[in-house]
């Protein structure tokens, strides 16, 4: 990468001219003193995608009477969607596609849910970001009544 820096009698610095993608970079470094004195150095980094998901969703409460919620922790802005299905993976109710901001969000199932008598679910969330990025997750949930 193309780079733009300068150095000193103390420092030396370096900035990249554009915005680094996701990978991992080597740096090395040789450092010559007025006298000749010779030192190098080398270390590596990572530059890391941003993520969709940054921790696993949870249902909370699960077992759950009447209000139960997705708990999501998102990485980036995204779309999301969640699906309920039944015992019998038969689709029984979706909830309509909401875009979130970055960080800890919630989204209720009440309603979803509210028709259904006691029983086990299957939760699907869907997180999609950016181009390209699409994270489906599938949890179970138990309604107590």
């Amino acid at each position: 990468a193309v780079a733009t820096g300068g150095a000193t009698a103390t420092a030396v610095s370096w900035q990249p001219s554009g915005v680094l993608e996701a990978g991992v970079y080597s740096v090395d470094l040789s450092l010559e003193d007025n006298v000749g004195n010779l030192t190098e150095y080398a270390w590596s980094f990572v530059v890391e995608e941003e993520v969709a998901l940054s921790h696993p969703p949870r249902i909370a409460p699960n077992p759950f009477a009447d209000d139960v919620d997705v708990m999501l922790f998102l990485g980036q802005e995204a779309e999301v969607q969640v699906r309920v299905y039944d015992a019998t993976q038969r689709l029984v109710a979706t909830v309509p596609s909401v875009s979130l901001l970055p960080g800890r969000q919630r989204i209720s199932l009440a309603d979803a849910f509210a028709p259904f008598g006691r029983g086990i679910y299957l939760v699907q969330i869907i997180v999609e970001a950016g181009d390209s990025q699409r994270v489906s997750k599938v949890l179970k949930a138990a309604k107590a009544r």
